[in-house]
C-alpha cells in the first residue's frame, strides 16, 4: 500500500536522482516535433530508436556534471571528441538492451516496488519518515505529473532488474573469501632502488628544429571565435498592464483549488494481498482472513500488532501499518472512499482494493482550509503580470526568429527591428570565455557547423527560462601551427625532456638485462649511483614507501624457494625501479572477524555481478540488431 501511495504522488525528485546516477530515461519520450519522415535517429536497438534529442540531452547532462565536478579544470572540448560521444551513445544503447531484455523476460515493476523506491527518498521525509505534505509541495513546485514520473521510474527499475538479480545471485564461497582475505592481508619482503634520472644536454638548434617539425600538434594555437550576439530577456521587458479586479477574481475562481490545503487523514492499514488474476477460491480465502483479523482487532488486539504480524504490505508492516498523512487522490478509489468515510479512531470493514483486502484505521484528522481572495490578491496580480510578460516574450521571440529567418546571415536587421543591442564577445576557445561565452550552450552553438562553418545566425539558445540568445561568428581563428620563434623555448624544453626520458628508459632496460642475467641488486644500484631500500613485511596499504612501487611489488610473481623474483617496474612520470621480492607471506583468514568477512564477500559479489552484467550486455549486443549512426551525433 505504501508503494501505491508513493507511486501516485511521485514527481520531480526522480529527475534529480536519475541525473545524479546518470539515468538517461529522464529524457525518454522527448520528440522532435519538427522532424519529417526522414530517419534522424542516432541509433536503433531492435525496433526502438534513440532520438538525437535524447542523445543531446544525455550529452548535455554529462557535460554539466563534468563541469560541476571539475570546476576550472573543465574543458568543453572533451565533449566534442567523437570517441567520448560514441562512448555515451554506447551506454544508452546498452541501457536500452537491458530494458528490452528485462521486458521480454516478463519483468514487471509492481506498485509496491515503486512505492518502496520513493519512500526512501530523504527529500520527501521529515524526521526520517515520508511526509505527504512535503511531497505535495515539491510535486507542485516542479509541475510534474504523477503518471509521467511513474513511467520514468518503472522503466528505470525494469532496466536495472537484471543487473540486480545477477548481483543477488552472485555466489561467493567461503573458500573464495578465505583466498581473498589471504591475498588482501598478504605481506612481502622486498628490496628496490629507483633508477636515477639521466641529465640531457640542452638541444642544439638543429635538434630543436627537428623536434618542431616532427611534433607540430604540440605547438598549435587553439581555435578561437568572437561572437556577435543579441539577448532577449523576458525580465527586461516593460509590461504596462495593470490587472483589474474582474481579471483577478476570475483567476481566483479558476485557481481556487490551488489555494486550498486539503483535509488530511493519518491512517494505518492491514493488507491481505490478493494476487492479480487470482481465482474465486483465493479471493474468498483472502476475504475470510481479513474478516478474521478484523475480529481480532475488535476483540481488543492492538491494530499495530495485527499489522506487524499479519499485513502483506512490507512497506508499512514494520511500522505497525502506519501510512502517514494521506490526501485525497493518493490511494486507489475504494481505499480513499472508505478512509474518508471513517470516524476518528474507527476501523473499517474489509475494503477490496487493487492489491487485496484492506483494514483501515483512522487515527487523526487535519481539517482542510482555504485562502481568501484578499489573502492572495498580490500573488494573483503577479501571476497576471507574469503571464502577460510570457505572452509578450513569446511574441517578441517569434518576431526575432522571423527576422533572422528572413536574413540568416545578419543579426543587425533583426536587432534593429526589435530595438535590441548587438554585442560582441572577445575571442575565446572551446574552454569558453567571459560573460555569455562562459555558457556551455553558447560554446556548443558557437563551434557548431551551422554557425561556424556556414556562417549563419544560430537557432535560439536557451540561457534560462524566457531568456534566449542568438549568435553569429564575428571572427574565427582556426587552429594553426605557431611560429617556431614564438614557441622556441617550449620546443627546446620538450626536446630536452624527451631526450632525457629516452636515455633513462635505455639505461633502465640495460640494468634490467643485467638483473635478469643474475647481477646483484646492490651492485646494479651502485653502478647506477643509487642506493637500495629494504622493504620487509610490506603490505598492500603501506604508506612508508612509494605507493606506485608498493603496487609494483605486489605484481611481481612469487619467488621460487631460495631464488628472489626480480622485475623492472615502470612507474608513472617516466620513472623506473628495479625490485626483488624474497618472501611472500599470505594473511591468515582465521584472524578476520565476521564484519571483515561480510565486507569481503560483498565486494567480491559486486565485482562478480559487474563482470557477469558486462558479459550479459555483450551477449545481448551480439545477438541484437543494433545500428549506430555516428554522423548524426
Amino acid at each position: 500500500m505504501l508503494e501505491t501511495i508513493r507511486t501516485k504522488t511521485s514527481g520531480w525528485m526522480a529527475a534529480i536522482i536519475l541525473i545524479v546516477v546518470t539515468i538517461p530515461f529522464l529524457f525518454f519520450g522527448i520528440n522532435n516535433y519538427f522532424s519529417g519522415d526522414t530517419a534522424t535517429y542516432v541509433a536503433k536497438v531492435g525496433k526502438e530508436e534513440i532520438d538525437p534529442n535524447e542523445f543531446r540531452s544525455r550529452l548535455t547532462d554529462e557535460r554539466n556534471r563534468a563541469q560541476s565536478e571539475l570546476g576550472s579544470g573543465f574543458d568543453p572540448a572533451m565533449f566534442e571528441d567523437p570517441t567520448r560521444k560514441r562512448s555515451i551513445l554506447d551506454r544508452m544503447v546498452e541501457e536500452e538492451l537491458l530494458f528490452q531484455a528485462a521486458r521480454d523476460a516478463g519483468t514487471e515493476m509492481t506498485d509496491a516496488r515503486l512505492r518502496q523506491e520513493i519512500e526512501n527518498l530523504e527529500y520527501f521525509q521529515k524526521d526520517g519518515k515520508f511526509d505527504s505534505a512535503q511531497y505535495q509541495i515539491l510535486l507542485q513546485a516542479r509541475q510534474m505529473t504523477p503518471g509521467g514520473f511513474q513511467e520514468l521510474m518503472r522503466r528505470d527499475l525494469t532496466m536495472r532488474e537484471i543487473p540486480r538479480q545477477l548481483e543477488a545471485t552472485a555466489a561467493v564461497s567461503d573458500r573464495e573469501v578465505d583466498r581473498y582475505l589471504a591475498l588482501e592481508a598478504q605481506t612481502r619482503d622486498a628490496r628496490y632502488f629507483v633508477v636515477p634520472a639521466v641529465a640531457a644536454e640542452p638541444p642544439t638548434a638543429a635538434a630543436i628544429a627537428k623536434y618542431y617539425r616532427e611534433h607540430p600538434s604540440e605547438f598549435m594555437s587553439e581555435e578561437q571565435v568572437a561572437l556577435d550576439y543579441v539577448i532577449l530577456d523576458a525580465a527586461a521587458l516593460t509590461i504596462s498592464t495593470t490587472p483589474d479586479e474582474t481579471t483577478l477574481r476570475a483567476r481566483y475562481a479558476e485557481q481556487k483549488a490551488s489555494f486550498v490545503v486539503p483535509e488530511q487523514r493519518l491512517a494505518s492499514h492491514v493488507l491481505v494481498a490478493v494476487p492479480e488474476g487470482a481465482n474465486a477460491d483465493v479471493q474468498k480465502a483472502a476475504a475470510a482472513k481479513a474478516a478474521q483479523l478484523l475480529a481480532e482487532i475488535r476483540a481488543g488486539k492492538p491494530f499495530a500488532d495485527v499489522a506487524s504480524a499479519s499485513s502483506d504490505d512490507d512497506g508499512s508492516k514494520s511500522a505497525g501499518g502506519d501510512l502517514g498523512w494521506l490526501d485525497r487522490g493518493m490511494t486507489d478509489p475504494a481505499f480513499e472512499k472508505a478512509l474518508f468515510a471513517l470516524e476518528l479512531n474507527q476501523t473499517s470493514e474489509p475494503v477490496r482494493g487493487s492489491e487485496g483486502y484492506h483494514l483501515i484505521q483512522l487515527r487523526e484528522i487535519k481539517a482542510g482550509s482555504s485562502k481568501t481572495f484578499e489573502e492572495v490578491r498580490a500573488q494573483l496580480s503577479e501571476q497576471v503580470l507574469e503571464s502577460e510578460r510570457e505572452r509578450v516574450f513569446a511574441d517578441r521571440s517569434g518576431e526575432l526568429i522571423d527576422q533572422v529567418y528572413a536574413d540568416p546571415t545578419s543579426l543587425e536587421s533583426a536587432a534593429d527591428a526589435l530595438g535590441l543591442k548587438v554585442e560582441r564577445t572577445p575571442l575565446f576557445t572551446r574552454a569558453g570565455g567571459p560573460g555569455v561565452a562562459a555558457n556551455p550552450k553558447i560554446i556548443e552553438a558557437a563551434f557548431s557547423d551551422a554557425v561556424l562553418a556556414e556562417g549563419n545566425v544560430s537557432d535560439p539558445v536557451d540561457l534560462a527560462p524566457n531568456r534566449i540568445a542568438l549568435i553569429k561568428v564575428a571572427e574565427h581563428k582556426p587552429k594553426a601551427l605557431r611560429p617556431l620563434k614564438d614557441v622556441g623555448t617550449q620546443v627546446a624544453a620538450r626536446a630536452q625532456a624527451t631526450h632525457a626520458s629516452t636515455r633513462l628508459s635505455d639505461r633502465a632496460k640495460a640494468l634490467e638485462k643485467e638483473l635478469k642475467a643474475g647481477a646483484a641488486l646492490d651492485a646494479l644500484a651502485a653502478k647506477a649511483g643509487a642506493s637500495v631500500t629494504d622493504a620487509p613485511g610490506v603490505s598492500r596499504k603501506a604508506l612508508n614507501h612509494d605507493t606506485e612501487i608498493v603496487k609494483g611489488v605486489f605484481k611481481v610473481p612469487r619467488p621460487a624457494p631460495g631464488k628472489p623474483a626480480r622485475e623492472l617496474l615502470r612507474l608513472p612520470q617516466d620513472r623506473f625501479a628495479l625490485v626483488e621480492v624474497t618472501r611472500v607471506i599470505d594473511g591468515d583468514p582465521a584472524k578476520a572477524d565476521k564484519a571483515a568477512r561480510d565486507q569481503a564477500k560483498l565486494l567480491m559479489r559486486a565485482a562478480l555481478a559487474s563482470s557477469e552484467t558486462r558479459a550479459f550486455v555483450d551477449s545481448l549486443r551480439k545477438r541484437s540488431e543494433v545500428q549506430i549512426f555516428e554522423e548524426r551525433m
